[in-house]
């Protein structure tokens, strides 16, 4: 009997034990997956926060890209009003009795006249008196209105192009348009910047092409 109580007791310290140990077990096991969930958050945050460090960076190249293109659009305007002659007086552009084809700088609907500058004549009374005055151009000579420019928006036009009593026929008879014009005239006179004694003279020279 004392055996068999003996058996009993040893059979009770084993099982205990391997409550213990199981008991153990379950609590590393425990933290094992704490420490693996702490693994997964500690990923996420760092993703989040990658995301936003991305996302940040796209929106300050986005704003660096607008700001650039501001820039740009600001220059390109500033260029295209010097390239068009703006005077430092302030005087504007004239008011043109004919305006032909599209597609000159400042104009966004062109349609099929996209990247061919229009045709309009010179007729700022400015601008022929002056060539007048100063060349001693003839009477005769019909400058004032054989006179075209290619520039839509200039107060004083880079190029003055001379055109045939013909080609001006062709111009004004073809009222549809159907004529699809990239050239045209003969480049008579070229704007050019006046500096010291010669401010307050003529703002255009003969160009070379317009020589006899």
């Amino acid at each position: 009997q004392q055996r068999q109580q003996d058996q009993q007791d040893a059979a009770a310290a084993e099982a205990d034990e391997a409550a213990v140990a199981a008991a153990a077990d379950a609590e590393a096991m425990e933290g094992v997956e704490e420490a693996g969930d702490a693994a997964d958050g500690d990923a996420v945050a760092a993703g989040d926060a990658a995301d936003g460090a991305a996302g940040a960076a796209a929106a300050a190249a986005e704003e660096d890209g607008e700001k650039d293109d501001a820039a740009a659009e600001e220059d390109g305007e500033k260029d295209d009003a010097a390239a068009d002659g703006a005077a430092a007086d302030g005087k504007v552009a004239w008011t043109p009795s004919w305006v032909r084809g599209g597609g000159g700088r400042g104009r966004s609907n062109s349609g099929r006249f996209k990247g061919i500058d229009p045709i309009i004549p010179v007729e700022d009374p400015a601008i022929v008196q002056m060539l007048v005055d100063f060349y001693g151009v003839e009477p005769s000579f019909p400058l004032a209105t054989h006179l075209i420019t290619r520039s839509l928006e200039a107060a004083f036009p880079k190029r003055l192009l001379y055109v045939s009593d013909a080609l001006l026929s062709v111009l004004l008879a073809d009222e549809r348009e159907s004529l699809k014009i990239t050239a045209t005239g003969l480049k008579l006179f070229e704007r050019h910047e006046l500096r010291g004694k010669e401010v307050g003279k003529c703002q255009y020279r003969i160009a070379q092409e317009g020589l006899p």
